[in-house]
């Protein structure tokens, strides 16, 4: 067990990508699992006074790229109704009124986005990892972070991707950068 020993007022529970449209491609059993883990850890750090911060991935056409091998494979809905359905959060885990929700147009949370302004307007300087996929807005979100200072942790259980061996491959990627724990660890740390 970790001995996290978080300071809730400095720590915050990204849920990042954790969208309908992402969410669907999931076996229901692991869909289910990840969901109510998402949830537990949302719950517990809300009554505990973590800020929760939802993070969705935003396709936009202006940051899109021929040369970028993942945004042209991946290109922005034309239709605005269609954006809006990709942006709609998985119900179960829905933000709470006040709870901010990050746009991003790419694959790290912090990408042109207003994250880090966010966290430091804050004061701070704990992460803790939610999301849908572990091997690209999980780990380029960690590395990014880890690069800004930001202490992180990965919940392995609040984490998954669409493959269980590439799943593996990205924590074990990580581990030298952030604390990869359960969400148990994380519910003690809190109390602790």
């Amino acid at each position: 067990m970790a001995d996290l020993a978080l300071d809730p007022r400095k720590t915050a529970l990204l849920c990042m990508d954790v969208q309908q449209f992402t969410v669907e491609h999931l076996p229901a059993a692991r869909r289910e699992a990840l969901l109510g883990t998402i949830k537990r850890a949302m719950d517990g750090a809300r009554a505990a006074g973590v800020q929760v911060i939802y993070v969705v991935a935003e396709r936009r056409a202006d940051f899109s790229s021929a040369r970028n091998k993942f945004t042209r494979g991946r290109p922005a809905p034309a239709d605005p109704a269609e954006a809006a359905v990709r942006m709609k959060i998985a119900e179960p885990i829905a933000p709470l009124e006040g709870e901010p929700v990050v746009r991003k147009p790419r694959m790290s949370a912090f990408y042109a986005s207003p994250l880090d302004s966010m966290l430091r307007s804050r004061d701070i300087d704990t992460l803790v990892l939610t999301g849908i996929s572990t091997n690209f807005v999980v780990e380029s979100t960690v590395r990014a972070a880890v690069d800004m200072d930001y202490r992180v942790i990965v919940l392995e259980d609040g984490v998954t991707a669409g493959d269980d061996a590439v799943h593996r491959a990205a924590l074990a990627s990580m581990e030298p950068l952030a604390e990869i724990v359960s969400a148990a660890d994380f519910f003690t740390g809190l109390r602790g």
